[in-house]
């Protein structure tokens, strides 16, 4: 009952990191035993605040995606993995500004491992993950010293990113409930916009870079079923996914 709850909880979590911090790309409790590989899917939605450098704006970026990834025991308590993935209606809103939204990809590895201390395991990840992403246009009124235009302006972003997390994990009853906070390292990229006359390039980078995670998983017919969601300032995401090992 107690894991019930503690799954339930983890839910509404993420519900509410819907309405609010980045995209995770594999389960952060899971691990490939030595010399096994494993192949996973993960679909998810997120929106991600970003400071815009030196004009003090924050815009957040709503994102839905879909990705895969595949990992490998690099030994008992280390496994290595690369991932991929797919943006769908991704754009920019914020301060008056809001895009048509457009598609892009993401791609990135990392590694993930842990370690049990006192009955309760503790796991930690770190994460690259890079993003090339067209967020669509809007109409922005230009002044021209003696008389204003209203031009389509052009929305595309690079992003490159390193996160690194440690979660507490409880397993009862067939269900492993964890939380834990990730901390972003490195966030590190460029929003380009263009229009007829136009053309600009600022400095973008993640707004608050601490997150908090909390989410469940469950096997089922040798499948593991994964829910997650992170919540920070500005920022919160949900996914969920499976995976499964083989030989």
């Amino acid at each position: 009952m107690k894991n019930l709850k503690l799954l339930g909880l983890s839910c509404l979590l993420s519900i509410y990191a819907t309405t609010a911090s980045a995209e995770l790309l594999i389960d952060p409790t899971d691990k490939s035993s030595m010399g096994e590989g494993k192949v996973g899917i993960f679909g998810g939605m997120s929106t991600v605040g970003y400071d815009f450098g030196t004009k003090d704006k924050v815009y957040k970026f709503k994102r839905q995606y879909i990705s895969g990834y595949y990992a490998y025991g690099f030994s008992k308590d280390i496994d290595v993995f690369i991932a991929g993935g797919y943006i769908k209606n991704t754009n920019l809103d914020g301060k008056g500004l809001n895009t048509s939204g457009d598609s892009g990809i993401m791609y990135g590895g990392g590694v993930r491992g842990g370690i049990v201390a006192n009955k309760i395991r503790i796991n930690w990840y770190g994460q690259y993950i890079v993003f090339d992403e067209e967020l669509g246009s809007a109409n922005e009124l230009y002044n021209y010293y003696t008389y204003y235009n209203t031009q389509k302006t052009n929305y595309k972003s690079e992003l490159n990113e390193l996160s690194i997390g440690l979660t507490a994990v409880n397993t009862s009853h067939g269900i492993t409930s964890y939380g834990g906070v990730e901390y972003i390292v490195l966030s590190d990229g460029k929003l380009s916009q263009t229009s007829t006359n136009f053309s600009q390039q600022d400095d973008i980078e993640r707004y608050n870079k601490l997150v908090f995670r909390a989410g469940a998983r469950k096997k089922i017919d040798n499948i593991l079923f994964n829910i997650n969601a992170s919540l920070s300032d500005n920022s919160g995401s949900i996914s969920i996914g499976a995976s499964k090992k083989f030989q």
